[in-house]
C-alpha cells in the first residue's frame, strides 16, 4: 500500500492513494502592506533543483533590466513569503526527458497559501494540478519566463485574479482538509487492510513482504538504469484525491 504526493505517480505494485503534500509549516503569506508592488521574484527549493540558467547570473541581469530583484530562498526561509511578489519554480526549461511526475506540488500549494502568483515549468506534476490559467503561468524557456514577468508587472488586475484564485485553490490543501484525508485513509483503508493481512498464515505474510521488497528493489533498479541512459517514463494517468 502506497501513499503518493503526486497525482500521476503510480507505483507498479500494491494499492496506492494520492494525498497532497502539506503546505509549509508556519508559512508567512505575502505582506498585505506591499499592495500592488511588483519588485521581488523568488525561487524556493534546493539549489540543485533550480534551472542552470539561474546560476550563471544571466537571468539576474535580465531581471534587473526590468527593475526586478531575483533571489534564492535558502531552506531556513522557505516558509517566508512576506517580501515575495512572484514565485518562480523552474527545475528545467528542457523537460523532454524529464517530467518530474514523482514530485509533489508543494511549491504551488505554498504560492496559493501565501497569496503570491507563480511562474512554473511545464512539469507533468504541476500540469496534473492545473484547472485554469489562473493557477499558475507555465513557461518553457527563459524568454517565455521574462515575457510572463513583464505581463504580470504591467497587469495588476491579472495578479489580483491569480491571487484570488489561489486563495480558493488553497482550500483544497488546507491543514484541516489534509488531516481529514489522512484520517479517512487510516480508518477506511490502512487499518482494515492490516487486520485482513494479520489473519493470514505466517508463511503467507512472510512471502508477501518478501515479494513487495523484491518488487520495490526491481523498480528502483529499472528507474536507475533509465536515468543512466536518459530514458524517463511518462505518466500514464491521473488520479484524484483520496477522500472516501
Amino acid at each position: 500500500m502506497h501513499i503518493t504526493a503526486s497525482r500521476i505517480d503510480r507505483p507498479k505494485q500494491g494499492k496506492y492513494f494520492f494525498i497532497p503534500h502539506w503546505p509549509h509549516p508556519a508559512l508567512i503569506p505575502r505582506d498585505i502592506k506591499r499592495g500592488y508592488k511588483f519588485e521581488n521574484a523568488a525561487a524556493f527549493g534546493m539549489s540543485s533543483n533550480i534551472a542552470n540558467e539561474f546560476k550563471n547570473g544571466l537571468c539576474e541581469k535580465r531581471f534587473s533590466a526590468m527593475n526586478l530583484k531575483w533571489f534564492y530562498k535558502s531552506p531556513k526561509d522557505w516558509h517566508d513569503f512576506s517580501e515575495v511578489d512572484v514565485l518562480i519554480a523552474i527545475r528545467s526549461f528542457n523537460l523532454k526527458t524529464k517530467d518530474y511526475a514523482h514530485k509533489s506540488n508543494q511549491r504551488l500549494y505554498n504560492a496559493w497559501h501565501a497569496r503570491v502568483p507563480a511562474i512554473l515549468d511545464s512539469g507533468a506534476n504541476y500540469q496534473s494540478e492545473r484547472k485554469s490559467d489562473l493557477d499558475y503561468i507555465k513557461v518553457n524557456s527563459v524568454e517565455e519566463m521574462l515575457e510572463a514577468l513583464k505581463h504580470l508587472k504591467n497587469d495588476k488586475e491579472l495578479r489580483h485574479r491569480m491571487i484570488k484564485n489561489g486563495i480558493k485553490r488553497a482550500q483544497e490543501t488546507s491543514v484541516e482538509r489534509i488531516i481529514k484525508l489522512w484520517t479517512s485513509f487510516f480508518k477506511n483503508k490502512a487499518i482494515p487492510a492490516y487486520e485482513q493481512w494479520s489473519k493470514k498464515a505466517y508463511i503467507f505474510q512472510k512471502l508477501y513482504v518478501k515479494r513487495c521488497w523484491l518488487l520495490i528493489k526491481a523498480e528502483a533498479m529499472i528507474l536507475y538504469l533509465r536515468k543512466m541512459i536518459g530514458i524517463y517514463k511518462k505518466p500514464r494517468s491521473r488520479y484524484g484525491y483520496f477522500d472516501q
